[in-house]
């Protein structure tokens, strides 16, 4: 009995001089948080980008129902990726 008190409290100190913060309950999560911060950016970017790709269909849609009414047709003399309003 004499013993296992002994080694506990050795365990203890052992903890307060090699890792205080184990004994005050924080556990040191710099690299999950800056990890959970990576991704955070990745997926608000992804989700930026899918918005903004989303926008470009609808505008390219809008685009190909003007066509196909004859609104609008297709200004090669700017490299064909320009449209202009017919008439």
């Amino acid at each position: 009995m004499v013993a296992i008190i002994v080694f506990l409290i050795l365990l203890v100190a052992g903890l307060a001089v090699f890792r205080p913060e184990a004994l005050a309950g924080n556990r040191p999560d710099n690299g999950l948080r800056a990890e959970n911060q990576k991704i955070k950016r990745a997926t608000s970017t992804s989700q930026s980008e899918k918005t903004l790709l989303r926008e470009h269909h609808q505008v390219l849609a809008i685009i190909g129902r003007l066509a196909e009414d004859g609104k609008v047709v297709r200004d090669t003399s700017k490299g064909g990726h320009y449209y202009a309003l017919k008439g």
